[in-house]
């Protein structure tokens, strides 16, 4: 009857355990191969008739990584491609350059995350609208979701009763002594069970479902000695 009462809290472990550890399972984060943008698509880079904002239009509904490639199509010695600040593409002032390409198609690869800014150094081009400005963004920029990792804390209390019920057990130690030392509690320090029972660690998803294998295997093994 003993063995019965011990294999029943034992199983009742190790389902706490597979709850929790299930629990603890992050959420992975979304990524993407990098994208290759062709600025202004069919039209190209140049100087359009009418519109000064068609740049700004086609960059406001993509999304810009590290990683991703710009391609910049113009016929050769018409165009260039020049990056520059903020100040001097607002200003549309091209003397002071960060660099420039001048060979098609021109090819730019985001390789830092922030704001870039894009014109080209032909007089007039950059006042005409031709112009771009896109905010690159990091590819870890999801990593913070797995902060919610810490939250496994609530089973402890669980455990906390367990030590108080079991003491008036203690007399009937005389009469079978075997089976006392195997059902006897731990000492009164109610803080080394909360210690033990936290120890879901906080892996990936491929380290959790291994851990909840593990613990279904000897879940099993347990109900074959229980019957």
């Amino acid at each position: 009857m003993v063995s019965k009462m011990n294999m029943l809290v034992l199983m009742a472990f190790l389902a706490a355990a597979i709850q929790c550890c299930g629990a603890q399972a992050p959420a992975t984060s979304p990524t993407r191969s990098p994208v290759t943008y062709t600025v202004g698509d069919g039209v190209g880079w140049n100087v359009l008739v009418n519109t000064t904002q068609a740049y700004e239009r086609w960059a406001a509904n993509k999304t810009f990584m590290v990683g991703d490639i710009l391609v910049f199509n113009f016929a050769n010695r018409t165009q260039d491609v020049a990056e520059v600040t903020k100040s001097a593409f607002d200003s549309c002032n091209t003397t002071s350059t960060i660099s420039v390409h001048t060979d098609p198609p021109v090819r730019i690869t985001l390789s830092s995350p922030g704001e870039h800014y894009y014109t080209s150094t032909y007089s007039n081009h950059c006042s005409q609208g031709q112009k771009l400005a896109i905010n690159v963004t990091s590819s870890s920029a999801a990593t913070p979701s797995p902060s919610p990792a810490a939250t496994p804390s609530s089973p402890a209390p669980a455990t906390t009763p367990p030590p108080s019920s079991p003491s008036p057990a203690t007399p009937p130690s005389s009469t079978a002594t075997p089976p006392s030392t195997s059902t006897s509690p731990p000492p009164p320090s109610t803080p080394s069970p909360a210690s033990s029972t936290t120890p879901p660690p906080a892996g990936n998803s491929a380290a959790s479902l291994s851990v909840t294998g593990l613990f279904s295997g000897i879940l099993s093994i347990a109900l074959v000695l229980l019957y």
